[in-house]
């Protein structure tokens, strides 16, 4: 078995881990596999080719975001959800950047940008709906620049026609979604499985981007 199978292997078991973890209480399994798989990843990621090195070391930097993001969410308390929002919204910044070193001009710019504008709007409305209905409208401002900067990297991966990328920030946009509409609108059944394998699939897609130049690959 070669190293990027065996890595990949690992990021599987890992998440496996993570997802039978959440129905458990062992605190010290839940840290292992949620920040070991993004580990697993992160690993996984330095064995990839790029045609520029700039691209692969802002994947990898934006990995690394979300491993201290995934950390600050495991943590109980509402100033430890703030500070993994900021971890990720760093995150999504960086895969921006990587995203805008590989823009195609010849794309369609519009389309997405329309059905991001589209999408931030109806889930910033129906958050703070279900914000205000809880009393938690404190969140609001930094939850709605969150949704405006994930939206923005989604139409970044579109931009770049790179299939993975655009696969990945879809996947990010649903696990977002899911886990900001469980938090302040209502719960959600099964939220937690939801959520990251969805995450994990994202992460995975826009890894793999780092390969794959653009969408006719």
């Amino acid at each position: 078995m070669n190293r990027k199978k065996f890595l990949i292997c690992m990021v599987i078991l890992f998440g496996i881990g993570c997802l039978i973890s959440i129905a458990g209480e062992n605190v010290f399994f839940r840290w292992l596999f949620k920040l070991g798989t993004m580990v697993w990843i992160m690993l996984f990621a330095g064995t990839l080719k790029s045609p520029t090195k700039k691209y692969k070391s802002l994947i990898i930097l934006g990995l690394f975001l979300s491993v201290i993001g995934d950390a600050f969410l495991l943590l109980e308390g509402e100033k430890w959800f703030l500070f993994g929002l900021l971890a990720f919204l760093t995150a999504h910044l960086t895969y921006i950047a990587a995203f805008s070193t590989r823009w195609s001009r010849s794309s369609d710019h519009v389309s997405p940008i329309i059905i991001m504008i589209l999408y931030a709007l109806l889930i910033v409305i129906n958050l703070y709906r279900g914000m205000a209905a809880h009393e938690t409208t404190y969140f609001f401002i930094p939850v709605m620049f969150y949704v405006v900067v994930i939206a923005f990297m989604s139409w970044s991966a579109f931009i770049s026609c790179n299939k993975h990328a655009i696969i990945g920030s879809l996947f990010f946009i649903i696990s977002d979604s899911i886990l900001a509409w469980d938090r302040f609108v209502e719960p959600i059944s099964i939220s937690g499985y939801i959520i990251m394998f969805t995450y994990y699939t994202a992460q995975v897609f826009i890894t793999l981007s780092i390969e794959k130049v653009n969408i006719d690959n």
